[in-house]
């Protein structure tokens, strides 16, 4: 379930971060799109593992890429989020870093589409 903001294949919204960012290529964008929702599987899970151990070292680093990459595929509010996550890690706000994490997590959530119930569940 993509959140609010997601921008919608065939909307004025996708069409504008596809001219700011992909000059206009729509088909790009949405394959890069694709990528990125791919990868936050991955980084889904790295982002807990750091949040369990207290790594803030790593919750900053996910932070500080994934601002980035929200931002190009018009996550603008979930890149705030992951900016906001790498400012308090960089300042060692151990409790802060965590609220940003756990806000950011489900953010990222709601971009993953729906899984499948394991069989026999």
């Amino acid at each position: 379930m993509a959140s609010p903001t997601s921008p919608q294949p065939g909307s004025a919204q996708e069409q504008a971060v596809a001219d700011a960012y992909f000059r206009g290529n729509t088909e790009f964008f949405r394959r890069f799109r694709q990528d990125c929702l791919t990868q936050f599987g991955h980084d889904l899970a790295e982002g807990e593992r750091c949040a369990q151990a207290a790594l803030l070292p790593g919750l900053m680093h996910l932070g500080h890429s994934l601002k980035t990459v929200l931002r190009l595929i018009g996550e603008e509010p979930l890149a705030d989020c992951a900016r906001q996550l790498e400012l308090s890690a960089r300042a060692q706000d151990s409790a802060a870093s965590l609220l940003a994490w756990a806000e950011l997590a489900g953010g990222l959530q709601q971009l993953l589409p729906p899984q499948a119930p394991a069989p026999g569940a």
